[in-house]
């Protein structure tokens, strides 16, 4: 995939096409697996307009074309029917008083929790509470104009869409690393486009 997308910027219906070779490719290798199985048929463009209307947003030109052209999710991320109540993210995506707010990338921000050792459980440690509660706000931010399309939030992990602000269209992926000494950190880094990050959720699988 990565080679379909080294050099100048492509455009929609390149990346589209690049991205079905890539699809082929997997169908090639995996022969025995019905492709319906491998990649989810695309969604109809009636039913991508009513999820708009419903929200009231147009969806990034990328994952649009995805979607109604190509496959719903590529078996990478949540289909359609599934944005509305994503599993593992407590409810909170998609909801009217977040999804109008513009997604401003200068408050997002990584956390992390070093565990006490002079304490015995971790729910009572001052540094886990601390860590808890930047958790939340940083969910409080992330929620802010976005879809999300996988992963699981409790874990710290996966990927979520802007879908309004000034950076529309980018997706970031939100991983969580875990230390010797028990301390993790989770961490967040912009992918760029949607294109872009395909590679890296397919190693994700």
């Amino acid at each position: 995939m990565s080679d379909l997308y080294e050099g100048a910027e492509l455009t929609l219906d390149e990346n589209l096409d690049g991205l079905r070779e890539w699809m082929k490719s997997l169908q090639e290798k995996w022969p025995e697996e019905p492709e319906e199985e491998l990649f989810p048929p695309p969604v109809a463009e009636e039913r991508v307009v009513a999820f708009e209307r419903k929200y009231g947003f147009m969806l990034p030109e990328e994952l649009r074309a995805i979607i109604t052209q190509i496959s719903d999710g590529l078996n990478l991320w949540l289909p359609l029917d599934e944005w509305e109540s994503p599993p593992e993210v407590m409810g909170r995506w998609l909801k009217a008083e977040n999804i109008a707010l513009p997604f401003v990338p200068e408050e997002v921000y990584d956390c992390s929790y070093f565990p006490d050792e002079e304490l015995e459980t971790l729910e009572n440690a001052p540094a886990y509470q601390a860590f808890e509660n930047s958790f939340k706000q940083l969910q409080d931010v992330l929620v802010k104009g976005t879809l999300w399309l996988a992963g699981d939030l409790d874990l710290g992990c996966g990927y979520f869409l802007v879908v309004t602000g000034n950076t529309r269209g980018r997706l970031w992926k939100i991983t969580q690393d875990v230390g010797m000494d028990a301390s993790y950190t989770v961490r967040l880094v912009c992918l760029g486009s949607l294109f872009n990050a395909i590679e890296n959720m397919e190693e994700e699988q």
